[in-house]
């Protein structure tokens, strides 16, 4: 392996320069040019493109024994398990090593993690949450493996039921709270509700309702009239006063947001006369 004094010792070349035996052909290196070389300030760089004399690229070795450079060698890393997946992220040249007897050549570390989780596919959003209950880590030669463990929690809706307020203008009205509010066991997770302040109406709007109120209350009682005359019976005073008095509240009523409505006769026992 000649090395040869520099004829131009004011140029960039050192003063001594290494060339091989043998000049490579042209078409025996094309393949150096997608190589990577570590220089000697921990720089990573690609080949230089530097050829010799016959057009064909420098070689590993004459880079090394010129300037220093270390031709880096990477790793290609392939999930070890069905489904795995592989983050590599390479670690500082400090961290790279040489091999004995390849002193060209320098290798890469890197940190691989693979991830192999049990996270379903294609459940319903609607129907269930997919939730991470369980993860494992495991030091492997080449990459640390980590085991995530995933399960499906079913969506539980019991939205409380509305109540008709009397003499108010609507319904109790409950809406979601945000998902993170909701209960959770260990195979459920439960929504919860808020009621909603449904605010103040007008004396018109609240007097509509009132009616509307007290014209529900009479339909409620209207059977009872029509079981009477099928079965023979007589519609008890109690259930007729009542019935009128219903008719009579809003004429009478003194606070449209206060309203004091009349107590319904027991039934069946207050429904209809008893027979003498």
């Amino acid at each position: 392996m000649p090395w040869i004094d520099d004829p131009h010792p004011e140029s960039d070349h050192p003063d001594r320069y290494w060339l091989p035996d043998v000049i490579p052909e042209k078409n025996e290196t094309l393949e150096q040019t997608s190589k990577k070389y570590l220089k000697p300030d921990g720089g990573v760089i690609p080949h230089p493109r530097w050829v010799f004399d016959g057009g064909a690229y420098v070689t590993d070795e004459y880079l090394y024994r010129n300037v220093g450079y270390l031709r880096v060698v990477q790793t290609e890393f392939t999930p070890l398990n069905e489904g795995g997946k592989i983050s590599v992220q390479m670690n500082p040249p400090a961290e790279w090593h040489v091999r004995a007897g390849e002193e060209f050549n320098i290798y890469a570390t890197y940190t691989v993690i693979e991830t192999l989780d049990s996270e379903p596919q294609d459940y319903d959003l609607d129907q269930y949450i997919c939730r991470k209950v369980g993860e494992t880590t495991e030091k492997l030669d080449d990459r640390t493996l980590i085991k995530v463990e995933y399960k499906l929690k079913k969506i539980v809706k019991n939205a409380p039921i509305p109540k008709l307020v009397l003499g108010q203008k609507h319904q109790e009205t409950y809406m979601e709270n945000p998902i993170d509010e909701w209960d959770e066991t260990e195979d459920e997770i439960h929504v919860t509700y808020s009621k909603v302040d449904n605010g103040t109406v007008s004396e018109f709007e609240q007097r509509q309702v009132v009616i509307a109120d007290r014209n529900e209350l009479l339909r409620y009682t209207d059977f009872a009239f029509i079981l009477a005359i099928e079965k023979g019976w007589e519609v008890s005073d109690e259930l007729k006063s009542y019935r009128q008095e219903l008719r009579d509240l809003p004429s009478k009523l003194t606070d449209i947001y206060n309203v004091e409505w009349p107590k319904e006769p027991h039934y069946p026992t207050e429904y209809f006369k008893k027979e003498s």
